[in-house]
């Protein structure tokens, strides 16, 4: 009975150490990756509070990236500039908060798509991911990411081109009813490229705040 006794004891200290240099070498990764993230965003903080802050939500974040990665599943998540950021933070800073209107939801109907599955990156049509920085611009930068796609898949014999995302920030406002950062509409950005077009990227390049058309 001792035996086991002794046994069991030695084995929950031997977990206890285990479990110990498993959280040190954990807490070491996490300063070690965070110290790069801090490198190659350019992060700085106020304050030594606010980075031991920032460090914990980088480190929590690290382990939710740990266990998804590890169940091998389709896509997997990865570091990025807003791992230091709560969800509350990343949506005041760069979601909109809209509801459909009441057109959209007239205009709703199911639909049965095929099972079919299609990579479009593969075709080499699908835009690379821009930074929107603080501009709350998500609808601008999808309305004109689908249009890149649909023009490449229109003219596979030519070059992808880039189209002015700062174009329809700037100049959708008004009569399209688009309010720059502030938010806008896919509608009404086609509605405005239907009516005056849409100048390259390169003619018209991104800003990242309200402009004059």
């Amino acid at each position: 009975m001792e035996l086991k006794v002794f046994i069991s004891l030695g084995l929950l200290a031997i977990g206890a150490l285990l479990s110990l240099h498993l959280s040190n070498s954990q807490a070491n990764s996490s300063h070690s990756q965070f110290a790069s993230f801090k490198q190659k965003f350019g992060k700085i903080y106020s304050s030594p509070e606010e980075e031991a802050y920032r460090l914990s939500i980088f480190s929590a974040r690290l382990l939710r990236i740990d266990d998804h990665n590890s169940k091998n599943l389709s896509w997997r998540k990865g570091i990025n500039q807003f791992s230091d950021m709560t969800f509350e933070e990343f949506e005041s800073f760069f979601l909109l908060k809209e509801t459909p209107s009441k057109s959209d939801l007239e205009n709703t109907r199911d639909v049965n798509l095929p099972k079919a599955k299609k990579d479009w990156r593969e075709e080499k049509v699908v835009t690379p991911v821009r930074e929107q920085r603080t501009c709350k611009a998500s609808w601008a930068f999808s309305a004109i990411g689908a249009m890149e796609s649909a023009w490449a898949i229109k003219n596979k014999d030519k070059a992808p081109l880039t189209f002015s995302v700062q174009e329809l920030i700037d100049c959708s406002k008004g009569h399209f009813d688009n309010d720059g950062c502030k938010g806008g509409r896919l509608d009404n950005s086609y509605d405005y490229i239907r009516s005056q077009q849409i100048n390259l990227d390169s003619d018209y390049p991104f800003t990242g705040v309200d402009g004059t058309c």
